[in-house]
């Protein structure tokens, strides 16, 4: 009877584990919910975001301004990076051909600019090949707002 009772209590403690292991990362703060600074006078703002697409990819992709790593893209998350006005090439690793896959911006003191990540599963004949594709969107910004709204805020990438 001992016995029985220390494998019942094992599986409730295993399956709560379970649970808790399922419930995954906090989503807090959501990106709606953090007030952040003004755009500083001598710099311009690019907000990063990707939504959270278990099905597409959940792995993590390097972000390039001018060929130079500045951002990481995470599934779920907001990230912002204040720079120094200027033109800057937009790029987002991927180990996958995508079409368009360099944006060309200018951006002047003040200005902010909203890009999207998305991972798109490339098909290689009847299944998925292994990596998904990586492309950065240019969002107007109504619609990029709207669509940061509830993801989580990862912080600033610095300057």
């Amino acid at each position: 009877m001992a016995t029985y009772k220390k494998l019942s209590q094992a599986i409730a403690a295993g399956a709560l584990l379970l649970l808790c292991a399922c419930a995954g990362r906090p989503r807090e703060p959501a990106f709606a919910s953090v007030a952040l600074p003004p755009v500083p006078t001598d710099k311009a703002r690019i907000f990063f975001y990707r939504f959270y697409e278990p099905y597409e990819s959940l792995s993590l992709s390097a972000i390039y301004l001018n060929r130079r790593e500045a951002a990481v893209s995470v599934p779920g998350e907001v990230s912002k990076l204040d720079v120094l006005p200027g033109n800057y090439e937009i790029y987002v690793y991927s180990r996958n051909d995508f079409l368009d896959p360099f944006k060309h911006v200018a951006l002047r003191p003040g200005d902010t600019l909203y890009v999207r990540v998305d991972a798109i599963r490339n098909w290689s004949g009847d299944c998925f090949a292994e990596w998904p594709a990586f492309t950065a969107r240019l969002i107007p910004p109504e619609e990029a707002r709207a669509e940061m709204a509830q993801l989580r805020y990862g912080g600033d990438h610095g300057s």
